[in-house]
């Protein structure tokens, strides 16, 4: 593990004594140097580190291939020290480039193809304020703010000095991020649905959006599968969005509403094929919008647990995070029982330790973010016992240092908004014995999150959208 330890200078711990069979398990310090400065950013290619210099204005390049010597701590060696135009607030490395967002809300990127002689290859100045940054091809994302104002900007790289491409302001905090292949739409709180063009972003970052919607909450969007459609969940109904007008003279463009299904009072919407499932407090809620013009509850089934923070939905089963209660599983087969709403009843359960806040499924498995317990492994190879409500089993477990709000997962790994901990990421190639293999802090409350390919998306809160490179840890 490779630390930035403040006024200590980089560390590097060995992990070798994990598992120690008798937790927690003592680790050792493998080496260490100490060049001055304040250390709070690091960022590991190859056999070398780069640490950022806090209030030295200072890149710092150490060679730690003699890190595995014979007789730690190993020495380690300075190789470059690279002066920047402001103190350091972070490193990332793409490639053979640094990216370094710097406090006087500067983006520097110097290329380090040679570390004994990093060169600066340009820099862009902005207004605002910059926290972190990561790079796609020749795009730079940075990402940083204040409470009141979270933002994300979008710098092009491609030409000899780095330009702005356009900027993502949230006017409150981000709770929730849908990737596609080709946009991110984010839910915010009390100002509604915004779509983001991530994979083409010399188109404007901010696609669009719509008016400010009155009862807007922490809420989960939905998104039909052509992207035709945005649903947001409000108190004071579910709300439907066209997003066919994305490609309009002047971003961000305005999204034309065609529906306000006033009866709803969701805070969780989940789309498949033509139908809503929605919740309203504790209770699902299934809408036929086939006729959008005249939306109709199709079916219904109270969960219970306070709350029911997230949902998850297949052809024959709706499985819930359903907070004190934990994983409920509702089955769909009575969803045409011809005279609707239909009443809907529970397949199976299992309670976990902790609240069941998100959630992930695939064929054999759930996997619960369960808030202060972190993630449950849940098996479902039970769910159709044939006498329901069947019981669940937990196949494995294991606690992160946060609140889980929210899961995906690729893979054979799980990546988890953690809150105040940010991402934590979790093999789970044995659902018997889940581990934490990495962790990145994000600025923010991560809530939301999701993968794209080599990246995270989270949906960090008053910190906007943080995107994170998952190196060697993306699904193979």
């Amino acid at each position: 593990a490779y630390i930035a330890g403040s006024t200590n200078g980089m560390f590097i711990v060995s992990l070798a004594n994990l598992p120690c069979g008798a937790p927690p398990c003592t680790l050792s310090q493998v080496a260490n140097n100490d060049p001055g400065g304040i250390h709070v950013g690091i960022a590991v290619s190859g056999n070398y580190v780069f640490s950022a210099g806090a209030n030295a204005n200072t890149l710092y390049i150490f060679d730690v291939s003699n890190q595995s010597c014979a007789s730690p701590p190993c020495s380690i060696d300075l190789v470059a020290s690279y002066a920047t135009a402001g103190n350091t607030h972070d490193v990332t490395i793409v490639g053979n480039t640094a990216y370094l967002p710097l406090s006087s809300n500067v983006l520097e990127v110097v290329d380090v193809s040679n570390p004994a002689a990093p060169l600066f290859q340009g820099k862009y100045t902005s207004n605002l304020p910059m926290a972190s940054a990561t790079a796609i091809g020749s795009v730079a994302f940075t990402a940083g703010g204040a409470l009141t104002s979270a933002n994300m900007q979008t710098i092009s790289l491609s030409s000899g000095s780095p330009s702005l491409v356009s900027t993502f302001s949230a006017s409150g905090d981000i709770t929730d991020v849908i990737l596609s292949a080709h946009k991110a739409y984010l839910a915010v709180v009390g100002s509604g649905a915004q779509v983001a063009d991530l994979f083409n972003p010399t188109a404007g970052f901010t696609k669009a959006n719509h008016e400010k919607v009155s009862g807007a909450s922490t809420s989960l969007v939905g998104v039909n599968s052509d992207e035709t459609r945005i649903y947001y969940p409000a108190s004071v109904g579910l709300y439907t969005y066209d997003l066919g007008n994305q490609s309009c003279s002047k971003y961000p463009c305005s999204l034309e509403m065609v529906n306000s299904n006033t009866v709803v009072n969701a805070s969780v919407v989940k789309i498949r094929g033509s139908d809503a499932y929605t919740i309203e407090g504790t209770t699902l809620q299934v809408w036929d919008y086939s006729n959008e013009s005249m939306p109709y509850k199709k079916g219904t089934y109270t969960i219970g647990g306070g709350s029911v923070p997230d949902i998850h939905v297949t052809d024959t089963y709706v499985y819930a995070a359903a907070n004190t209660s934990g994983l409920v599983v509702v089955d769909l087969s009575n969803l045409g029982c011809g005279a609707p709403p239909c009443t809907l009843t529970k397949a199976a359960s299992y309670d976990t330790v902790g609240s069941a806040l998100g959630l992930a499924i695939n064929e054999s498995y759930a996997y619960v973010a369960d808030g202060n317990s972190g993630l449950a492994i849940i098996d479902l190879s039970n769910q159709n016992c044939g006498s329901p409500p069947c019981a669940l089993s937990l196949a494995g477990s294991v606690d992160t240092p946060g609140t889980a709000y929210d899961i995906r997962v690729n893979g054979n790994y799980a990546y988890i908004a953690d809150g105040s901990s940010g991402l934590q990421i979790i093999n789970i190639s044995n659902a018997a014995a889940p581990s934490v293999t990495a962790k990145i802090d994000t600025d923010g409350t991560a809530k939301g999150i999701d993968v794209f390919q080599s990246y995270a998306y989270i949906a960090d809160s008053a910190s906007g959208l943080q995107t994170i490179f998952l190196g060697p840890y993306q699904a193979q």
